[in-house]
């Protein structure tokens, strides 16, 4: 009885042990200026033309890291940060966003983050109405 105790304080020792190990800390980013942007010519330039097709002739958006862009999970970062690093950007109104450095922009410096919202007939307009916000990023530690 004593050895079944002592082997089940041992296991569940061990098991918070993992689970501790596994949590990762945010780490803290900054400031950012959070803005959005679309595919059209007006947010991407020249590289708007010439896209590659899907199966339903629309056209698909890659990033500049070669990853397909998805909707509010994508976002174009400075060339300082790693493609594949995850942020969650946390507004004064206590909304966050998670998103994905997987693109590059010109008008991207350190502290501003643009989020893809689309290639819809309405991603313009819809990027404008999300305008621009200010926010506080963090980014998951060890994830790039």
């Amino acid at each position: 009885m004593i050895a079944n105790t002592i082997l089940a304080i041992l296991l569940s020792a061990q098991l918070f042990a993992s689970q501790v190990a596994a949590y990762e800390p945010l780490l803290v980013y900054g400031e950012v200026t959070v803005t959005y942007y679309c595919a059209c010519d007006k947010c991407c330039g020249v590289w708007a033309k010439n896209r590659p097709l899907d199966g339903k002739g629309k056209p698909i958006v890659y990033g500049a890291s070669g990853e397909r862009l998805s909707p509010l999970k994508s976002a174009a970062c400075a060339s300082d940060v790693p493609f594949g690093t995850m942020f969650e950007i946390e507004y004064a109104d206590g909304s966050m966003e998670r998103v994905v450095c997987e693109d590059r922009g010109g008008a991207i410096k350190s502290a501003r983050i643009d989020i893809y919202v689309g290639n819809d007939v309405d991603a313009h307009k819809r990027a404008l109405e999300y305008g621009t916000k200010k926010g506080y990023a963090y980014v998951h530690k060890g994830i790039q």
